[in-house]
C-alpha cells in the first residue's frame, strides 16, 4: 500500500529486507510486544515481527529516546490499572504520588526486563544512537513544525534520517506516515 512517498506496511521476506538490512525502531513496536494484552492481535503481530527480524538476522537501530519513551508509557500503563484512566495516571505521576506509584514499581521493572530481553536477542546487530548531534536536533525541530509531530517521534525520525536510513519498524501509522521518504515496516 502506497501512501504519499512512503511505502507502508512492507512485508519482511527473505528477498525483501530493509535497505542495508538495517531497520530503525520506534517505541510503538516494543510497547505493542510487551505492554499490550497477551491475547491482543497487535501484541501477537509485534512479537511475530520481532522474531522474524531476529531469524532474518536484521540489524536494528534506535534512538536513545526510545528507552525514555518506553519507561514513560510503561509507567502510565501500570498506573492506569489502579487510577482508572490515562489522565488520572498522568496526574499521579506528575504529583509524584508515591502511594500510587510504589505498588507498580515491580511491574514497571518487569516491563524493562522484557524490553532488555528483546533488545538482547539482536546482540551485535543492535545500534543505539544518542541524538546529540546538532543536525539531529535541528532536523527534529523542522519535523515537529512541518508535520506537527510530537517531540519523541520527531527525534526518532530525525535520528533515522541523519543516519541516512529510511526504514522504520513501528505501529504508529498516524504520525510516521505523514513524513515523506520513509518506509514503514510492520504487518499490523
Amino acid at each position: 500500500m502506497k501512501l504519499g512517498n512512503n511505502t507502508f506496511l512492507k512485508n519482511l521476506k527473505k528477498d525483501n529486507l530493509p535497505e542495508n538490512n538495517i531497520l530503525f525502531w520506534d517505541t510503538s513496536l516494543l510497547v505493542a510486544a510487551i505492554i499490550h494484552h497477551e491475547q491482543s492481535d497487535m501484541r501477537k503481530a509485534a512479537i511475530d515481527f520481532i522474531d522474524r527480524l531476529v531469524k532474518e538476522r536484521t540489524h536494528v537501530a534506535f534512538s536513545s529516546i526510545l528507552i525514555d519513551e518506553f519507561i514513560y508509557v510503561s509507567t502510565i500503563n501500570e498506573l492506569k490499572k489502579s487510577q482508572g484512566t490515562k489522565s488520572q495516571a498522568k496526574k499521579a505521576l506528575e504529583r509524584k504520588d508515591n502511594l500510587v506509584i510504589m505498588p507498580h514499581i515491580k511491574d514497571i521493572e518487569n516491563n524493562m526486563v522484557a524490553l532488555n530481553n528483546i533488545i538482547s536477542k539482536f546482540g551485535t546487530r543492535l545500534r543505539l544512537i544518542i541524538p546529540n548531534e546538532a543536525g539531529i536536533v535541528t532536523k527534529a525541530l523542522e519535523l515537529q513544525c512541518k508535520y506537527r509531530l510530537d517531540r519523541a517521534d520527531s527525534i526518532h525520525i530525525a535520528t533515522m534520517l541523519f543516519g541516512l536510513q529510511r526504514d522504520i519498524g513501528c505501529f504508529d501509522r498516524h504520525d510516521f506516515c505523514k513524513v515523506d521518504g520513509i518506509n514503514i515496516w510492520c504487518k499490523y
